[in-house]
């Protein structure tokens, strides 16, 4: 036992030098990074503002910080690779302590960044990279407390630190801390109130900075259908194929929000975009009445929590799906990409010039720069 104990950090540490290595030949292939429309947006609004916190403050700042000290946002995506090579070493080590076979699971981890969904994903600038970094650390941290079967004051502090990033990275970041404190609670009585203590604060951290703290240096707050619309999709795909689930109250509480075929149609586990982001679905009227969708979501939960969790899991199925579906709406794969110019993502004249970057249509701009993320 002593000598296996001993050779565990030279294991854990080249494990993590393996997954650092592939996932950083990711990052020179498709150097400084894979792009997407919200990748776009990030940058053109942190340059030219104002600032917004509907994505993430903290990464938009980071994006912000790397283009303007070094011309480029390839530090941005190398750190993503370390920190992503970190928590997948430590998750995979706290399975082992769990009691999972050492060899496999070491296996599986050096494996796993050979698959787009984690290589290319990794070299993404896209928040959610973070925030999914963040939660495979949460499951280490998690199996760990598992193993041990405690919870001492160094494990409740790295949750509380992990369950912040989560609501930093993501504006709806502060549900799933809620969701995961609510389940360490029942599998680990001993400790519930110091646990919850501990959730309470770090939930709360993020939303206090984006509602209170952020306002005063002029960042918008997101709004609350920003925040909970997942919980619509949820009640969009709850209505599609359980609508009689649904009283009068409910339709006309919907209806208010949007006709009742866009909430039919936007009823797709895939993806939520059928749902909010067309012109029949009100988002002021959202936000005005969010407590009440929130309510009615919280009712599906309790009383078909397998409809909510399905719908969950097909949403999420995108991280290993190895097929599309064309003929569902969203079933199709979501590609990230480099293509020539911010135009071809967010369409024309719908990106500002900011000093220093140039015209966005034009060959000397930094879309199409040397230096620019989409070209690398």
């Amino acid at each position: 036992m002593g000598r296996d104990t001993r050779r565990r950090p030279w294991v854990a540490l080249a494990t993590f030098l393996i997954v650092q290595a592939v996932l950083g030949c990711w990052w020179a292939a498709f150097y400084p990074g894979l792009f997407s429309r919200d990748s776009v947006l990030y940058l053109s609004h942190t340059m030219v503002g104002p600032w917004v916190s509907d994505h993430s403050v903290v990464y938009d700042a980071l994006l912000w910080l790397s283009f303007t000290k070094t011309g480029d946002l390839g530090a941005v995506t190398f750190a993503q690779t370390t920190a992503m090579a970190g928590a997948l070493t430590y998750l995979a080590q706290s399975l082992k302590a769990m009691g999972a076979p050492r060899l496999l699971t070491t296996v599986v981890v050096v494996l796993m960044p050979l698959a787009p969904p984690v290589g290319a994903f990794t070299v993404t600038l896209w928040k959610d990279v973070p925030f999914t970094i963040c939660a495979v650390a949460i499951a280490g941290l998690c199996a760990r407390i598992a193993a041990r079967r405690a919870v001492g004051v160094p494990a409740l502090a790295g949750l509380a630190l992990l369950f912040v990033a989560l609501g930093l990275f993501r504006a709806n970041g502060f549900l799933i801390a809620g969701v995961a404190v609510l389940a360490l609670v029942v599998l680990v009585p001993a400790v519930r109130l110091r646990l919850l203590l501990t959730g309470t604060l770090a939930a709360a951290l993020p939303l206090v900075l984006s509602n209170v703290v952020f306002p005063q240096f002029g960042i918008v707050a997101p709004s609350k259908t920003y925040v909970y619309h997942t919980a619509y999709g949820d009640i969009a795909v709850a209505y599609r194929q359980r609508p009689d689930l649904f009283t009068p109250r409910d339709i006309s509480l919907m209806s208010a929000v949007a006709p009742i075929e866009r909430w039919w149609e936007g009823g797709t586990c895939y993806t939520i975009n059928p749902l909010i982001w067309r012109k029949d679905f009100s988002w002021p009227q959202a936000d005005l009445h969010a407590g009440e969708l929130l309510e009615l979501w919280r009712r599906l939960l309790v009383t078909e929590p397998r409809l909510v969790v399905d719908a969950r899991l097909c949403r999420g199925a995108i991280a290993w799906r190895p097929v599309q579906d064309e003929q569902v709406t969203g079933g199709m794969t979501y590609r990230f990409s480099r293509r020539p110019n911010a135009d071809t993502y967010v369409g024309p004249d719908k990106v500002a010039d900011f000093p220093g970057g140039g015209c966005t249509r034009c060959g000397r701009c930094p879309w199409s720069s040397t230096r620019w993320p989409i070209l690398g």
